[in-house]
């Protein structure tokens, strides 16, 4: 399968004041935006994203992680152009059990998602043979409702183990200012899938959270400049795999990461990779989403063509989007370079000199703080156990 990828002929990293705006795009590499669909020329239309699962967030904090809070995005969707929706910061939300339980949604602003809708009790997790279901109260009293949904009722396996191969994938690239496809060293992650010992099929959906060092490659310049950070990017790896399992007993294939002029991971790496075992309906809702998103069917209207489980109980208004109940496991994987069979070259330093710009090599080249291929800081993570 041949995808798109920016790269330079030189691994080039820094690029002159003039050209930033480039030297981002490849930054983000194989980057995919998040799904935005907009509706042209129809009435807004609501659209609900959500999930929760048998796993806490203090439970997550045990993968280890920084922790995950069941979350609620809610959004306006108008029109087909990709670009970001309207968000709805002002609704009410609510998770109900079939027994009247009730928990409420709090709303907080994240860096990069903007408003999104979090149950904060670190100690909820759905539980087996419970039924759930999400309300939804906007501003002007319209009421949106999901269906009751719970676990799959299924016997959830052990996650297994993670690990990578090396691989060698054909991609576009651009070189010298034309697209052409020529092959790219890499590694792809992969998972050990256990036996299914179901009846049935089992639908699984994993998710990455990758983390890395990131290192100023030239010396300090000022005393509040700083060496070292661990860094993000939320469109890094941003895309999901998917797979209906009959039987288990093999090796899946995640995600593929480039080593060639990959800064991320010249220091070291770490992806938490969440799994997921969902309900059929729900595999098929992201199903739908992924290849409309990359087949021809991307140019269909989006997302009223997809699967929902939401209804208008008070309103005709139309509402779009998916809730329900997931089985969670994660595991926390670690890539150093020196695991590869050849080496990889860190250029970082030679390229801040060789294509500064009239006021000298870039910021980030004397301060991690100013990195530029995602958002950086200095305190290191209290679960990072690798030097």
């Amino acid at each position: 399968m041949i995808s798109i990828v920016m790269v330079k002929k030189e691994n080039i990293l820094f690029l002159i004041t003039g050209i930033l705006s480039i030297a981002l795009s490849l930054l983000l590499g194989a980057c995919v935006e998040p799904y935005d669909f907009r509706i042209e020329n129809q009435k807004p239309n609501l659209v609900v994203e959500g999930f929760i699962s048998n796993v806490s967030y203090n439970e997550t904090l045990e993968y280890p992680s920084d922790g995950r809070h069941f979350a609620v995005k809610l959004r306006y969707t108008s029109d087909v152009i990709n670009i970001r929706d309207e968000v709805i910061s002002d609704a009410q939300v609510q998770l109900i059990d079939n027994d009247g339980s009730s928990w409420s949604y709090v709303v907080t602003q994240e860096e990069e998602k903007g408003p999104i809708y979090l149950l904060l009790d670190p100690t909820f997790y759905a539980e087996n043979e419970r039924e759930y279901k999400l309300k939804i109260c906007l501003p002007e009293g319209d009421t949106f409702e999901s269906a009751w949904v719970s676990l799959p009722n299924i016997e959830s396996p052990e996650m297994g183990d993670v690990g990578f191969v090396e691989d060698v994938v054909d991609k576009y690239v651009y070189y010298v200012g034309e697209q052409v496809i020529q092959p790219v060293s890499g590694i792809v992650a992969t998972l050990d899938l256990p036996e299914n010992r179901n009846s049935e099929p089992l639908y699984y959906r994993w998710t990455y959270d990758p983390i890395w060092i990131y290192k100023a490659p030239l010396p300090l310049t000022s005393p509040s400049a700083v060496l070292e950070c661990w860094a993000k990017n939320p469109y890094y790896l941003s895309e999901y795999e998917l797979q209906e399992d009959f039987t288990g007993g093999y090796q899946k294939e995640l995600f593929f990461m480039s080593t060639y002029g990959n800064n991320r991971i010249y220091e070291k790496l770490s992806v938490l990779i969440t799994q997921q075992i969902l309900n059929q309906d729900y595999y098929y809702f992201w199903k739908d989403i992924k290849e409309k998103a990359s087949g021809n069917a991307f140019f269909d209207k989006q997302p009223y063509n997809l699967p929902t489980n939401f209804s208008a109980v008070n309103n005709d208004n139309k509402v779009s989007g998916y809730f329900d109940v997931v089985y969670e496991q994660a595991k926390r994987w670690y890539f150093d370079k020196e695991e590869l069979s050849y080496q990889v070259e860190n250029n970082l330093a030679e390229n801040c000199i060789k294509f500064a710009g009239p006021d000298g090599p870039d910021p980030q080249c004397f301060n991690c703080l100013e990195y530029s291929g995602g958002v950086a800081t200095a305190e290191k993570p209290s679960w990072w156990d690798v030097e």
